[in-house]
């Protein structure tokens, strides 16, 4: 599943969430390697 964060990181916005782990997700930023963790209410779900 795809999401944009409401703030960029690095200049992009495009993640993918990969596990939820309590209150925050595990994301991966897409076109880069680098996985963090966001709160729910720092990105949208993309449109599908």
């Amino acid at each position: 599943m795809t999401a944009r964060l409401i703030f960029p990181i690095m200049g992009l916005t495009k993640i993918r969430l990969i596990v939820k782990r309590h209150y925050k997700w595990l994301v991966e930023l897409v076109g880069t390697e680098l996985t963090l963790e966001v709160n729910e209410d720092e990105f949208v779900l993309d449109q599908t």
